[in-house]
């Protein structure tokens, strides 16, 4: 717990110096909005917030000073640096467990991301420069606003847990228009890379996987490659960390993951991925036991909620049913370790899902685009689990549509033994390349399933 509030408390207390260092240097000519002097500090602070009676005041400070700022780069960077504020003060509402204050807050600070885009394409048709800059600059920014917003998601319960997580994949959107504005993916690469990265504990990799995880949903095309990199950068880094803990030290992340902020739902993906990639012997168990305590999250989540248990999981996994892999594979893992009042409803969102998915590969109109999208499904996911979720969604669909999956199916069947054959010639290797295969199967339960695949 002390290590994942550690991560939180670092990433705010950055912004907050980024906030004072621009206030001192006058940059966007900014005075403190703050109405009362507090003792010198290093670092901005809010103090009054809302539902304090001078938070009027203070707000419509900012709007006038914003009105009466004219030049474009100020005016957007003016707009950037009351955001960054408006989310420092979500974060003291969250501290104090005002979280009706903290969804409601959040809302207002969503309007503010909701205007930059607009007012860096304003900027970009006087100086196209400046307004590259600004846009990488409120990428850094919002990138570590996710720390916190993932934050509020764990704090939050019901009604107002819903209210944040809306608008967190609303500012994920936003983020995405900012990236549209942003021409180098390279540049993309290093500033998600660097912006996750700077500060903190050795297990902080893996909250930055969660927020690539939601990211990556949403960025444009062009934009998708340099999220992988950075997430394929991110897994490495928490791969090599957790390495070198000594086993007594181990257990922390299951305490970490316990209390770490994010969506349960992107965490089953990236443990999914971690376990995929494959971890040494003296990490699995810890593994394993971080990736319990995610679904204890969940099951906790689904249980609060004060509708009926197969209600309850459509409403929070709703979200799962796009037509994407990775959620296919979240709903598999969900179904099979949170308690069974609550199968009927997941069973509903995995065939709308296997639906979509079915649909997407049916969409593409241009062969070589179709072929290298199941090129890349069959090297990302080659393994047992795979097998049996394409199985599942061909068996749910109507008989003439069946082969599009089955085709499939069999390809990740095939690849599968390749890499079985290939791992039996290397005795050092063989245990991990099986159990990423495998996946906690059975081996001859697994066996079946291959050669029930081919057949």
């Amino acid at each position: 717990e002390e290590l994942s509030e550690s991560d939180e408390s670092s990433v705010a207390n950055e912004l907050a110096e980024d906030v004072l260092s621009e206030e001192e240097a006058g940059e966007p000519a900014q005075v403190s909005d703050e109405a009362v002097s507090e003792p010198p500090a290093d670092h901005f602070d809010p103090y009054i917030l809302p539902g304090n009676i001078l938070y009027f005041f203070k707000n419509t400070g900012r709007e006038i000073q914003s009105l009466f700022t004219f030049n474009s780069e100020k005016k957007a960077k003016l707009r950037l640096q009351i955001a960054t504020k408006k989310i420092l003060e979500a974060n003291k509402l969250a501290n104090q467990g005002k979280e009706q204050a903290l969804a409601s807050h959040l809302k207002n600070y969503q309007k503010d991301l909701q205007k930059l885009p607009g007012l860096i394409e304003k900027l970009k048709q006087r100086n196209p420069e400046a307004a590259e800059k600004l846009a990488e600059k409120t990428l850094e920014n919002q990138l570590k606003h996710q720390i916190l917003i993932g934050k509020f998601e764990q704090k939050t319960s019901n009604e107002n847990h819903l209210s944040v997580k809306a608008t967190r994949e609303n500012t994920i959107g936003q983020i995405a228009d900012i990236m549209a504005l942003i021409p180098e993916t390279k540049k993309i690469e290093n500033i998600v890379d660097n912006s996750l990265t700077s500060k903190g504990s050795p297990l902080k990799p893996l909250r930055n996987l969660e927020i690539l995880k939601v990211i990556e949903q949403k960025v444009p095309e062009s934009a998708k490659d340099a999220i992988q990199k950075a997430e394929a950068n991110a897994l490495k880094r928490f791969k090599n960390n957790i390495e070198v803990l000594p086993g007594e030290y181990k257990k922390l992340i299951a305490e970490y993951v316990e209390k770490m902020g994010g969506d349960e739902t992107n965490y089953i993906k990236v443990f999914d991925d971690l376990k995929r990639s494959g971890v040494g012997e003296g990490s699995v168990e810890a593994v394993l036991s971080a990736n319990q305590k995610i679904f204890e999250r969940l099951e906790n989540r689904l249980k609060e909620s004060p509708a009926a248990d197969s209600e309850k999981a459509k409403k929070i996994l709703s979200h799962l049913a796009k037509g994407e892999i990775d959620n296919l594979r979240a709903l598999k893992d969900i179904k099979q370790n949170v308690a069974s009042s609550f199968r009927a409803g997941i069973e509903e969102i995995e065939k709308e899902a296997g639906k979509n998915f079915a649909a997407k590969i049916d969409a593409f109109k241009e062969p070589e685009k179709k072929e290298a999208f199941v090129r890349d499904l069959v090297s990302r996911y080659t393994d047992v689990k795979q097998i049996e979720i394409l199985n599942d969604v061909a068996l749910a669909l109507p008989e003439d549509k069946r082969r599009e999956t089955e085709d499939l199916k069999e390809k990740i069947a095939a690849e599968v033994k390749i890499k079985l054959e290939k791992a039996k010639t290397n005795k050092e290797t063989f245990s991990t390349v099986v159990r990423t295969i495998l996946g906690g199967k059975d081996f001859a339960e697994a066996v079946k399933n291959i050669k029930d695949s081919e057949n």
